[in-house]
């Protein structure tokens, strides 16, 4: 009984080594699957790679604490292990280090390769921002003054060229991601991105440059419209001013021509009250002292009158003259 208690015991110790064995197998082909879905496994831009290495790690850890715990059961109940399955359990200890080696390293890799992917997306949404506020910006400037819109506009593409650098970082980051992506339509996604992105920069500043063109142009306009009107202004003011001088003159001349007119008829008139006077009158049929004394005070009226009518003749041809 004792034999055949002992051969039992022996029996159920090669059975339960013959699983050990089998479990040790199955864990190093779980270990070789495992460096493969490691050397397989790419980065993603959305948490895929991430969700599958964890899925990884804890497939791999369930199966190895399976074994852990099968080979612990055997070393308790039965002691010691044979050699054999000893070199096998050795390998699986050496694998499993190889492995937890290559998922630091994988994981490493992942979080390297999410550092720059955050980076990336944080600098687009921070660009479209700044598109947006300049693009708004550019909008708000129609309703100032020249002056005003014109130095805005300015300011706007210092603006952008202060920002250029992000631009330029993202293509770098693009670039580096897509080099890793293994997924066509991931690499698609990031070109496309990144294209829109160059694309509404590179039109929002030909549109600021155009605009300040335009309104560089209009202030030049403006500013020689401004010197042409004042240079007009002088001159309607120098052609009314001449026209009023010649307004004058020409009443100057009118009214002297006038004065002349009125002398001359003046003058006229004198002489023929000088013509009417002078006319010989015979003397009176009466020769009595009164009637020559009358005749001469006539006369001699008369000659004052001449007299005063000659003075004013005078006077009247030296202001024609």
């Amino acid at each position: 009984n004792e034999t055949t208690k002992t051969i039992e015991n022996l029996d159920q110790q090669v059975q339960e080594q013959e699983i050990l064995r089998q479990n040790a197998r199955t864990i190093l082909s779980i270990i070789q699957r495992t460096k493969v879905q490691l050397i397989e496994l790419r980065p993603t831009m959305n948490n895929e790679a991430d969700q599958k290495l964890k899925k990884i790690d804890d497939d791999l850890k369930i199966n190895y604490e399976l074994f852990e715990q099968s080979l612990n059961d055997y070393k308790r109940i039965h002691g010691n292990i044979s050699d054999d399955l000893d070199k096998i359990i050795t390998r699986v200890i050496e694998d499993m280090t190889e492995v937890r080696a290559r998922f630091n390293e994988k994981e490493s890799e992942l979080n390297a390769y999410n550092i720059i992917r955050d980076e990336y997306e944080n600098i687009i949404e921070h660009t479209l921002k700044i598109i947006q506020l300049i693009e708004i910006k550019t909008q708000q400037s129609h309703s100032i003054d020249l002056r005003q819109n014109l130095d805005l506009l300015k300011d706007l593409t210092n603006e952008m060229q202060t920002h250029r650098s992000l631009i330029d970082r993202l293509q770098l980051l693009s670039s580096t991601l897509s080099s890793q992506l293994i997924d066509t339509n991931e690499r698609e996604r990031v070109r496309r991105r990144l294209n829109d992105i160059i694309r509404r920069w590179t039109q929002l500043e030909q549109d600021i440059m155009s605009e300040e063109e335009n309104m560089e142009e209009m202030k030049n306009l403006t500013e020689l419209y401004y010197n042409i009107n004042i240079t007009c202004e002088r001159w309607l003011k120098q052609t009314r001013d001449l026209i009023n001088e010649l307004t004058n003159t020409r009443n100057e001349h009118e009214n002297q021509n006038q004065q002349q007119k009125d002398y001359r008829n003046r003058i006229e008139s004198l002489f023929e009250w000088l013509k009417q006077t002078h006319k010989y009158e015979p003397l009176s049929d009466k020769r009595d002292l009164d009637t020559l004394q009358r005749e001469y005070a006539r006369l001699i009226e008369k000659r004052q009158l001449i007299d005063e009518r000659s003075h004013d003749i005078d006077l009247l041809l030296r202001n024609i003259n």
